[in-house]
């Protein structure tokens, strides 16, 4: 043994794989390390035990040189290799797609999203609209119109294109709405009246103006404005308990004290507990009038006065006057005050019809506005509802209109749930309705078979991405568009073509991260391959999918002429579309939905499965079911956007159909807890403070793995103070320096609603030290 290093040589070790890494390590070594080990195993071969291998012109010294230059470009290529076999290390999207394959995972495309349109006729005659019929979106942002087809041929029927609701009366006292109807005006401008909500509310003011006004109805009403706005009862006070008074006399007040108040003269119509108003001429309106009741009447006469002496006198009787008690004392001056008695109705309060009605107010039979004629057609089940913005709502139910009256009402179905949406008066009820779905069809000639010769041949679809619609009967809930024929006999598409016979006509389509298809044959025993012909494989299919979806009365035009058509726009948005999976939805969503064999067993196999059907998470968990007398699943799911009803019914449909028959399950929308969490730390004085926000922000904010990340999320938590504290201890950071959720420090232990996730907005902010 020497001194040389070449004696003691760094031979090259396997490096350890731990769990969980998202690059592999060099597993062998360098050039440095292979020249070494070579070099030491010289004194292995007897026949070399003189080589010393020092001089540099050595011939064999340099072929093993090569042979160390060859070991390291291996070593590269096979540690580069290597990364393409493991899910989490895969780098390409074909690398991805091939791995999953093996466990019987195919990513999930890109959804078309569907829409509900309204169709406007003109003429008298029914009209037909064919299956295909296109109909096209505006632009959105920066991507191009879309283009829809109608899902199957519809009839459509010119007297169903709308219908004009009356809307509800609010019956809630409103401030800014006193109409009064005109048949029981008994007041006027300038006149007393007390508007009375009972022993709570009662106030006198002057009338201060009368105006005539249509209401939404046609109706004409009158306008009442007042002199004084603190009159107006505030509070919920409904329309009818409200009375308005006025007086049919009034009289100047001789004295006040205290509760008793003289007028000259006699008013015997004046009565115990009549309702009178004390007014205060003297100021300015609203003139500060007091109002109460009569708690006693006294009639009688003023001091009486003697003229004259002796015999001659002569005793004068006081002049007549009218003593009342009050209810109240007042603070009016005599001189200043008038008294008004003698109530009468002063008119009747309109309930004014509501300018926006909401879908919480259609859940009860709404009237129509006018008599109208029976469609000739039966309805479908539903209606579209539009005030005069562009959002609505689809409506379960029907219209029922009386042939002989020609009277008409909406009626809701039992699955309809109403909602906040406010919509602006006039309400329009529109009855034909188009069902479609993105994407564009086409027809195409792929090319020509070759014949048992060629198994497994392929061809690839010029348009992509190639459309797939919600179908909760077809594995993973979807299904493709694509119908493919050879010599003129359709092949039936399966997911995989090696469990087919030797003469199945069967086909795959696997696709790109950009949605292009390619379809594969059969062939050694394995489906059939493609018979021999020229230009004999042809295909049909729809084009177009994904996201974003057009929002309300986006969808307007009519792509191409259809007879009596004359436009069509959509009332809600677009809805059920979704993008394909991406290199990180392959590596999160393939080992959990592959482990369940598109069925739904256990509670987790639900929730795989539903984000397997597009959801970005999901919790599932079991509850008893009183009416069923058995278990049900409750699936609560954290969509990518605001889930639409549709949704939650597809879901909901995608996930029976996988499930044992008769299982009770319910889909539940997250909701999110918002709020802001700021993170105050310290940047280590040899750390990059860029770098060290970077990396913070990866662990917390990364769609796929950050902690904070809805994919993440634990529906109904609870979130724990202890473990963003413990996450955000990274290298750079030198000290946490508090963590605040809404400007308080966050609590060790922070409990969410049962079916809410932590969904807040983060702020880093870096504190000098």
């Amino acid at each position: 043994m020497t001194l040389c290093r070449c004696d003691h040589p760094d031979a090259p070790v396997l490096a350890p794989i731990a769990p969980g890494l998202i690059k592999l390590p060099r597993q062998i070594g360098r050039f440095g390390h292979f020249r070494a080990d070579l070099l030491a195993r010289i004194r292995r071969h007897p026949a070399l035990a003189d080589w010393r291998a020092r001089d540099a012109e050595d011939f064999g010294l340099m072929l093993l040189d090569f042979w160390a230059y060859v070991s390291d470009v291996t070593a590269f290529y096979t540690a580069e290799l290597s990364q393409d076999l493991y899910l989490q290390t895969a780098r390409g999207d074909a690398a991805l797609r091939h791995i999953v394959a093996l466990i019987d995972h195919i990513p999930r495309p890109a959804i078309a999203s569907e829409a509900i349109l309204a169709a406007l006729l003109d003429g008298t005659d029914v009209v037909t609209a064919p299956a295909g019929a296109g109909f096209l979106s505006d632009a959105i942002d920066d991507t191009p119109p879309q283009q829809f087809e109608l899902s199957e041929t519809t009839a459509l029927d010119p007297l169903r294109n709308g219908w004009t609701l009356l809307p509800p009366r609010d019956t809630l006292f409103r401030r800014d709405a006193l109409l009064i109807d005109p048949a029981s005006r008994n007041m006027a401008e300038g006149g007393m009246i007390v508007i009375d909500a009972g022993a709570t509310w009662r106030k006198a003011t002057l009338v201060k103006a009368l105006t005539s006004e249509t209401a939404l109805d046609g109706g004409t009403y009158l306008r009442l404005d007042v002199a004084d706005q603190t009159a107006l009862p505030t509070g919920a006070f409904d329309v009818a308990a409200i009375r308005l008074w006025s007086f049919t006399q009034s009289a100047p007040v001789f004295a006040i004290s205290g509760t008793t108040l003289t007028l000259t003269g006699h008013y015997p119509q004046l009565r115990e507990g009549d309702l009178v108003v004390v007014e205060d001429t003297g100021l300015e309106s609203p003139h500060a009038p007091e109002v109460g009741a009569v708690g006693s009447v006294t009639l009688g006469y003023g001091a009486s006065a003697t003229s004259g002496s002796g015999t001659s006198a002569v005793t004068v009787p006081g002049p007549p006057i009218t003593t009342l008690t009050l209810s109240w004392s007042s603070a009016i001056t005599a001189a200043r005050a008038r008294l008004h008695s003698g109530r009468t109705r002063a008119g009747q309060l309109a309930a004014p019809f509501k300018p926006f009605v909401t879908g919480n107010d259609l859940l009860v039979p709404r009237p129509l506005k006018l008599p109208a004629t029976p469609p000739k057609l039966s309805g479908t089940g539903e209606v579209l509802v539009k005030g005069v913005a562009d959002a609505g709502l689809r409506v379960p139910g029907e219209m029922q209109i009386d042939p002989a009256t020609g009277r008409g009402k909406l009626l809701a179905g039992a699955s309809f749930a109403g909602g906040d949406l406010a919509m602006q008066a006039p309400i329009v009820a529109h009855g034909n309705v188009l069902h479609v779905t993105r994407g564009k069809s086409v027809e195409e000639v792929l090319g020509s078979g070759q014949g048992p010769a060629v198994s497994f041949q392929t061809f690839t679809l010029t348009k992509f991405p190639l459309t797939y619609l919600r179908d909760s009967s077809a594995k993973g809930g979807r299904r493709s568009t694509l119908r493919l024929w050879i010599d003129g006999i359709e092949w039936r598409e399966v997911t995989s073509i090696f469990t087919a016979g030797p003469d199945d006509r069967v086909f795959t389509v696997r696709l790109d991260a950009a949605g292009k298809a390619t379809i594969t044959t059969g062939g050694g025993g394995f489906g059939r391959a493609a018979p021999l012909g020229v230009r004999n494989v042809y295909a049909l299919y729809r084009f177009g999918s994904g996201e974003p979806a057009p929002g309300p009365n986006h969808i307007r035009q009519v792509a191409g002429p259809v007879a009596g058509l004359r436009r069509v726009f959509n009332v809600t948005s677009a809805f059920g579309g979704a993008p394909g999976d991406q290199p990180e939805d392959i590596r999160f969503n393939a080992p959990a939905t592959s482990a369940a064999f598109d069925r739904a067993i256990s509670a987790a196999d639900f929730a795989a499965l539903a984000c397997d059907w597009g959801v970005l998470a999901a919790s599932a968990v079991t509850e008893w079911v009183p009416r069923a007398m058995r278990e049900g699943i409750v699936v609560t799911a954290i969509f990518a956007a605001d889930a639409a009803p549709e949704d939650l019914i597809e879901l909901q449909a995608h996930l029976a159909a996988r499930a044992a028959e008769a299982t009770p399950i319910r889909i539940v929308a997250a909701i999110p807890v918002t709020g802001t969490l700021r993170l105050a730390y310290q940047v280590a004085d040899d750390a990059d403070p860029k770098a060290v926000k970077a990396a913070l922000d990866s662990v917390f904010s990364h769609p796929f793995t950050g902690l904070l990340a809805p994919r993440r999320a634990e529906v109904g938590g609870p979130v724990f103070r202890s473990r963003i504290v413990g996450m955000a201890a990274l290298p750079g950071v030198a000290h946490i320096l508090s963590l605040d959720w809404n400007g308080a420090t966050m609590p060790v232990r922070l409990s969410l609603p049962a079916h809410g996730y932590f969904a807040p907005s983060l702020v880093l902010e870096a504190v000098a030290p």
